[in-house]
């Protein structure tokens, strides 16, 4: 299925891949006296094949580190892989219970045999199955790793790494052990996180609350978002068709739907005494503990069995919903009003159903969501509550709650209810439904004894802000959420019981997950392929000495067996490395995984030993066209350096790019023709002389080479492509387009620079067309300067100025039906308009309208309304030429006739002056005709 120049694009690939490995071209190691760059980027999953988003976030951070390298830095890029976590297990269990589904994508999407399927029901099989086909997958993207530093994050090594830093956490007080509720699996039955979750989603847990409605022999367990409302209780609510359980919870029997009882007997010890559906409890009543009115239960369509628990305390007169629910049962219920709010009515819930023009839950959200919030912030609890409550509480309402505001209110009433014993705490995921990777929705569950790591700490937290401060954050609109982020962290359960990983030092049940084990772990990288040693010797006292230079060199050294200079060159290899320059990670992370970097980081290295930066990467889409190309499948079709552009082919490092399959075609097949148009341009023989072609080239290529480095610099790759792939083969062709022969030096000299510039993107085809005529890797060679190009602003004017009226003749093209034979111009040379078209272009640089243009020259106002207008339509970087640099319009012309008559297939282009009163007059062109905007009359054929 793969192409021509597909096949030629991988067989390059292969070739430069052999050859930098057997050169170690991008082994790293510390040389004294030259500037170091490390960058990572974030590990994959071993639970699939490489995939576009990884691609993608790799071939970044690659460009990044190739153009580093050529930039004179030695560069350290190193790669490792997560075998730790819940995505491996979830995978192997799905195929263990022989999902379908699962057992299909790994068959056809991932090109994985039957045979090779039942082996990766073994998580560790499979962990390392993947690697294999990973590490193949990115050694075919031609990335510059050193694959010395290569580990897992089940090497043994390593864990002793990890279990340095959290036994070094627990000393400094920043793990706590509690029972807490955490996100939970219940199938594959562990606390799952963000990278456990179908779609990289972060539970959020919150807790709500639920009262006892005691009825004859049981109680009706409601949820109440809002407690303080209670007072306006005048109905219970169950769904009639809904499947509700009686359980025992504690000493009381309580009622709360099926669907909740599954989701909350992870946090409570429940057992179900029978089942009944909503309408088998239609018709009793139940006692309100603060008012101890007698409420009816009834049955509406509106409860939802699976929010809170599933049943409801109905208070119409502030809840719309209930409000509608109760109107649609055809029955009179009495509006109590509990909470005044400025603005809103006594009753409002009726009021907001008016406002909102609609009975549908889902359209009335918004208006609902405004009501709780402006009765939550500006409203106050009724004094008339005193009224209703039962005598005994009526002092503790007076005191703590009537006329108090709602925030203060809410919090005494939950107080009361406690007291009673008819209050209960649950907690739920407010983001949710979230999934779980095996497929399955997550709850809350309390875990006893679980392990947490404590964000919350207040100096800790001031420290990882202090060290975001100084942080780099591309895109740098994206450094006050990353710091929000670090602001809003909490404490995170950091263990699990099951999967593969570290195991928690102090106890070795427990594994430590996949997003607390990789906060520090490129620390590892400086010595992963030094630690030729037994784990055992890697101790504490090892870890402080090699990573923080804490402890005696003496000690360490008997304590580990090692001798001093082994220990010493350790310690010096990680000094030399760190801090860290660049982490690239997906901009997903940015809520996760960076944050806790940066915590760790500051808390165990110190605020300067935090990585110095981060580039946040989006996402990619499948390809549209071809949705059955995987990252493998389009490497074989389409080619590597093809892949590598079309996964950058954008202007925003942190948006969503599609992997478009057209696009990859065309720049692979843009790739093979620049090839073989160096090879024909080196073929050319030429001369020595300079004319003002050559003059205009240098000048070309002086601005070419300072906007593609600027452009590098800021993660802007899609304009480099344009101008790499596109503009200079036009440019080279416009230049042998006004020379009988090139000047050949100056030839060479461009295409040099051409092709260095285009090695960080396409690494292989740079390779092997500088191989045309080199012998060294260009992979390794310094980026051109802008200064190795002299700069004629005079020549570089003149041919913009001509490349502008090309373009401005092929929009008038578009607009006739038949190609011109010839082109007559009118071009305005008069000293008046010239100058005045001038100091437009000075006004609109500098900002100013065409009013502060025309003020004091009011007798020229027409003259220089006109000028105003053509300057306007010039392109910004003419425009700035223009304002640096005069010459004659008319010679320019005529000394470019060639080129514009070559470039717009003509047969001829006459020139005429605008303002001579002898010129002809044709259809008004020569009227409209000022500077810089000559009049254009097209001669079609007869």
């Amino acid at each position: 299925m793969s192409s021509q120049f597909a096949d030629w694009l991988n067989e390059v690939a292969r070739k430069w891949q052999e050859a930098w490995e057997k050169a170690g071209a991008f082994k790293a190691d510390p040389k004294d006296g030259r500037r170091k760059l490390f960058v990572t980027a974030a590990f994959p999953y071993t639970n699939q094949p490489l995939d576009f988003y990884y691609a993608r976030l790799f071939v970044t951070a690659d460009v990044y580190s190739r153009l580093a390298r050529a930039q004179g830095y030695n560069v350290l890029f190193p790669f490792a892989f997560q075998y730790t976590g819940t995505p491996i297990i979830s995978v192997a269990n799905a195929i263990m219970r022989g999902d379908s589904e699962v057992i299909e994508r790994l068959e056809k999407q991932y090109d994985v045999s039957p045979e090779e399927v039942k082996r990766l029901s073994d998580p560790l099989e499979m962990a390392r199955y993947f690697h294999a086909r990973i590490k193949e997958a990115v050694k075919a993207l031609g990335l510059s790793v050193d694959w010395r530093r290569e580990f897992t994050t089940v090497d043994p090594t390593f864990e002793r790494f990890v279990q340095w830093q959290y036994r070094r956490l627990r000393e400094k007080g920043l793990l706590k052990q509690e029972d807490a509720p955490v996100a939970y699996c219940p199938v594959d039955n562990f606390p799952v996180g963000m990278h456990d979750t179908k779609g990289d989603v972060e539970p959020e847990i919150s807790d709500f609350d639920a009262v006892h409605f005691d009825s004859s022999d049981f109680s009706f367990l409601a949820a109440f978002p809002r407690p303080e409302t209670i007072f306006g209780t005048v109905a219970i609510m169950l769904n009639p068709e809904a499947e509700y359980v009686l359980v025992e919870l504690g000493n009381r029997k309580a009622v709360m739907s099926k669907e909740a009882y599954e989701r909350l007997k992870y946090q409570r010890d429940m057992k179900v005494l029978r089942s009944l559906k909503g309408k088998e409890l239609e018709g009793l009543t139940a006692f309100n503990p603060l008012t101890g009115a007698q409420v009816p239960v009834v049955t509406s369509r509106y409860v939802s069995p699976k929010q809170g628990t599933g049943v409801v305390g109905a208070v119409p007169a502030h809840e719309p919903e209930h409000f509608l629910a109760l109107a649609e049962l055809g029955r009179e219920f009495e509006l109590i009003p509990v909470i005044k709010t400025e603005g809103l009515e006594e009753i409002p819930a009726p009021q907001v159903i008016d406002l909102a023009q609609t009975s549908n839950p889902q359209e009335l959200k918004d208006y609902v969501d405004t009501l709780y919030n402006l009765e939550y912030h500006k409203g106050y609890v009724r004094e008339d509550v005193v009224d209703r409550v039962r005598d005994f509480l009526k002092p503790i309402v007076k005191e703590m709650i009537a006329g108090k505001p709602v925030r203060e209110a809410r919090k005494a009433v939950v107080g009361i209810l406690k007291n009673l014993g008819v209050h209960e705490t649950f907690y739920h995921i407010t983001n949710g439904p979230v999934y779980c990777r095996c497929g399955a929705e997550t709850v809350v569950k309390v875990v006893k004894g679980q392990w947490f790591v404590d964000y919350s700490n207040p100096m800790w937290k001031a420290t990882a802000l202090k060290a975001v401060g100084r942080m780099k954050v591309v895109p740098e609109e994206m450094k006050k959420s990353l710091e929000r982020y670090v602001f809003e962290a909490k404490p995170r359960a950091i263990t699990r019981t099951r999967g593969l990983g570290a195991r928690l030092p102090w106890d070795d049940r427990q594994i430590i997950d996949q997003l607390s084990d990789s906060t520090i772990y490129m620390a590892f990288y400086t010595i992963a392929h030094r630690l030729r040693v037994p784990p055992s010797a890697l101790n504490d006292a090892f870890w402080d000495y090699v990573m923080l230079g804490e402890g005696d060199l003496n000690e360490v050294g008997s304590s580990t067996g090692l001798s001093k200079e082994e220990l010493m060159s350790l310690r010096e290899e990680v000094a030399y490395w760190y801090p860290l320059d660049f982490r690239f990670a997906g901009r997903h992370l940015i809520r996760s995984h960076i944050p806790f970097m940066v915590y760790h980081h500051a808390v165990l290295f110190g605020t300067d030993m935090v990585p110095k930066g981060v580039v946040l990467v989006g996402y990619v889409r499948p390809s549209r066209q071809r949705k059955d190309v995987s990252l493998e499948r389009a490497i074989r079709f389409y080619g590597s350096d093809a892949v590598r552009l079309a996964l950058l082919y954008t202007n925003d490092v942190a948006g969503d790019l599609e992997f478009d399959v057209s696009t990859a075609k065309k720049l692979g097949e843009t790739l093979r023709r620049i090839h073989d148009f160096v090879s024909y341009l080196l073929s050319l023989k030429g001369t020595e002389q300079v004319r003002r072609a050559d003059r205009w080239l240098s000048s070309y290529m002086n601005q070419l080479v300072d906007e593609v480095i600027s452009n590098y610099n800021a993660f802007r790759f899609k304009p480099i492509m344009d101008k790499l792939l596109f503009e200079v083969p036009d440019k080279l062709r416009d230049y042998l387009a006004l020379v009988d022969y090139p000047n050949v030096a100056l030839l060479r000299k461009v295409i040099t620079a051409w092709i260095r510039l285009l090695a960080p993107l396409a690494p292989h085809v740079a390779e092997e067309t500088w191989h045309l005529f080199n012998e060294s890797f260009v992979s390794l060679e310094p980026l051109p300067d802008p200064n190795d190009f002299e700069f004629d602003r005079r020549a570089f004017a003149e041919l913009e100025y001509v490349n502008y009226l090309i373009d401005v003749i092929e929009d008038l093209k578009g607009g006739v039906q038949e190609q011109p034979e010839r082109i007559i111009l009118f071009v305005s040379t008069d000293e008046r308009k010239v100058r005045a078209v001038r100091d437009s272009v000075k006004a609109i640089l500098e900002r100013r309208t065409l009013r502060d243009l025309i003020t004091g020259r009011e007798e020229e106002a027409e003259l220089y309304r006109r000028a105003y207008e053509v300057a306007s339509r010039l392109p910004d970087s003419l425009k700035r030429l223009i304002n640096e640099v005069e010459f004659n319009e008319a010679e320019v012309i005529a000394n470019y006739a060639e080129l514009i008559i070559k470039r717009l297939g003509l047969e001829e282009v006459k020139i005429y002056d605008a303002d001579d009163p002898a010129t002809p007059n044709l259809k008004g062109k020569k009227d409209v005709a000022m500077p810089y905007a000559p009049g254009i009359f097209l001669v079609l054929p007869k």
